[in-house]
């Protein structure tokens, strides 16, 4: 079955099954028949990503998923985090795709990111997962906004349904090298990020944002 992770350093909260309904949108609406995630956003010249801001644009502004969900007031205000934190959740993630692609020199990894990367490789062999992509940045046409998914998987004993479901999990990996994985199948998730995506959408046609 298709799975779509989202991965912290922290504790995984309830904002990240509003992030992953958006994942899952965005993921169903660039898939191509034989499973693959097209629609990169990397590949249009007119493409500009913001890592620190989570700002996209192409070439005019697009509604990110962080940026709606926090102007909606459905996760927590990220001005509060420690930078140190922040910093450790993008090394991670860089780390971690870096792996998923081969590409990743042990020798030149922070020990700090070691025993979570240890944490990662433990839960990919658990859940035997098979990668399909990571960290791609897509957009909604239908919808209007973009983002940019953590790790989207198959089991690896299963063939590809396109018709799946695609199940929604956050992922904490800690400083001891342990794992919290937490499923979220909530259906109204998608229900409550495609509402606050109206009423951000409201809020800029107001002139309230």
């Amino acid at each position: 079955m298709p799975i779509l992770i989202d991965i912290k350093s922290g504790p995984v909260r309830k904002s990240t099954a509003y992030q992953l309904a958006a994942y899952k949108i965005l993921i169903q609406e660039n898939m191509s028949e034989d499973g693959s995630i097209r629609g990169d956003l990397r590949k249009r010249p007119t493409f500009r990503f913001d890592q620190d801001a989570h700002t996209y644009n192409d070439p005019h502004p697009i509604l990110g998923v962080t940026d709606i969900l926090k102007s909606a007031g459905l996760t927590e205000d990220m001005s509060r985090v420690p930078e140190y934190n922040l910093i450790l959740g993008r090394a991670l993630h860089a780390a971690i795709d870096l792996h998923i692609h081969d590409n990743l020199n042990m020798d030149f990894l922070d020990p700090v990111l070691k025993p979570r990367l240890d944490a990662w490789i433990r839960l990919e062999k658990d859940l035997g997962l098979r990668h399909v992509a990571s960290e791609i940045p897509l957009k909604s046409e239908r919808y209007g906004f973009a983002g940019q998914f953590d790790v989207y998987s198959l089991f690896k004993s299963d063939s590809w349904n396109p018709a799946g479901t695609i199940y929604r999990y956050g992922v904490q990996l800690d400083a001891e090298g342990k794992y919290n994985l937490k499923p979220f199948t909530d259906y109204d998730d998608e229900q409550v990020f495609l509402s606050a995506l109206v009423v951000v959408k409201q809020q800029i046609k107001d002139g309230l944002k």
